[in-house]
């Protein structure tokens, strides 16, 4: 009868851990919690002090505010720089978690002055001005992106676009590589991405939260996320999404990231194959590649100049 008690009681708490799995990882509220606490630290407020710094760069280019529906009834929103001339190139910039679109102005700006492209940058489910109760870590996300993709063919014939994602907004574009994405898809830009969602929540639980691997939380936690968000933590891998992709694969990853190993590198790029380069950054932390790698911007414009269809 003691064991019965104990076992219940055992269930009970992973049950109840796996639920707060679920809030503190997936969670919009927690997510903007998070967005707030992270606002007060030093090293955020350089960091956004930098990016608002652009935000007269951004204006004195007219963006646009754009709004799509996703496949599930959310409005999603984007902020698009168009060039004052005509071309056909179209480049779709991806945040990371917690983050937002205005924090990818200085990707933007670059591929907007370095590659000359029209560029769209969106907020991700859950995130920004965006709907949506939970963050849909790439997988969701994936199909939201060819939304975008579409609604960038409908309104421009014939053109040419290249994703572009860092951290989480690159775990979704390497997610939607394995989708059967439109044609004017040219080419895919991943800066450390994550091989599935199931890994990197068993990495966080391990190394942040110090929860052993071998209590069922994370089975735990997956079963609410199947439940309230309606997604397979399993199955929202890019590993296995990779293996159907047929586009070119341009990788970054630094070789002191913290957030997300830098060993997951490797079997994204041994799923993409012959399609990726991988090039991993020393001395780089999460999401610090373009910071340490002076060439870096020099290898995505000549990536892209091989991979896109120019006019």
């Amino acid at each position: 009868m003691v064991f019965i008690w104990i076992l219940g009681g055992f269930v009970a708490l992973m049950i109840l851990a796996g639920f707060l799995g679920y809030e503190v990882a997936l969670s919009r509220k927690r997510i903007e919690y998070m967005r707030r606490s992270m606002a007060k630290r030093a090293d955020f407020q350089v960091k956004t002090e930098a990016i608002l710094a652009l935000e007269d760069w951004v204006a004195a280019r007219q963006p646009v505010h754009v709004h799509i529906q996703s496949h599930d009834g959310l409005k999603l929103t984007g902020i698009l720089l168009k060039q004052p001339e005509e071309t056909k190139r179209w480049i779709i910039v991806v945040h990371g978690y917690t983050t937002n679109k205005e924090f990818m102005h200085y990707f933007g700006k670059q591929f907007y002055e370095q590659v000359g492209a029209h560029v769209l940058a969106v907020d991700l489910r859950g995130h920004g001005e965006s709907e949506g109760a939970y963050v849909g870590m790439g997988w969701y996300d994936r199909l939201d992106l060819i939304r975008w993709v579409d609604w960038i063919t409908e309104h421009d014939d014939g053109c040419s676009i290249a994703f572009y994602g860092i951290s989480m907004g690159a775990a979704t574009v390497l997610m939607s590589s394995g989708e059967k994405l439109p044609g004017a898809v040219k080419a895919i830009i991943a800066d450390c991405g994550y091989t599935s969602v199931a890994e990197v929540f068993k990495y966080t639980l391990r190394t942040i939260y110090h929860i052993p691997s071998f209590l069922p939380v994370l089975p735990a936690s997956a079963a609410w996320v199947r439940l309230l968000a309606g997604y397979n933590l399993y199955k929202a891998s890019a590993v296995k999404q990779l293996k159907n992709n047929t586009r070119p694969l341009l990788l970054f990853h630094g070789d002191q990231d913290a957030i997300v190993p830098t060993t997951m590198a490797y079997p994204i790029k041994e799923a993409a194959g012959d399609y990726a380069e991988l090039i991993i950054v020393p001395d780089a932390g999460h999401g610090e590649s373009f910071l340490k790698d002076e060439m870096y911007w020099v290898r995505v414009k000549q990536f892209l100049e091989k991979t896109m269809t120019y006019s």
